[in-house]
């Protein structure tokens, strides 16, 4: 099974064959590295990209289960 590119620049890839704590060391030094945020929950980990929103990998049974992207939308903007 070949991994799986989380966005459209490519830089962020599970593996759905990783246990949630192998796929989060190498996601959370990923993120680091490319100005995001990486978070760990009890059956879930959350990417926070700069610029594509977030994304929730959830494990069920120690495997990876569903990726979910949420776009963060602007509710209020000051007009000029």
């Amino acid at each position: 099974m070949a991994n799986i590119v989380i966005g459209g620049t490519g830089e962020y890839e599970v593996d759905p064959r990783d246990d949630i704590q192998k796929a989060f060391k190498r996601l959370k030094h990923t993120c680091e590295y490319c100005g995001g945020v990486a978070t760990l929950g009890l059956n879930k980990i959350t990417l926070h990209k700069a610029y594509e929103g977030k994304f929730i990998l959830d494990y069920l049974d120690g495997k990876l289960y569903r990726i979910t992207r949420i776009l963060e939308k602007v509710i209020w903007e000051a007009q000029p």
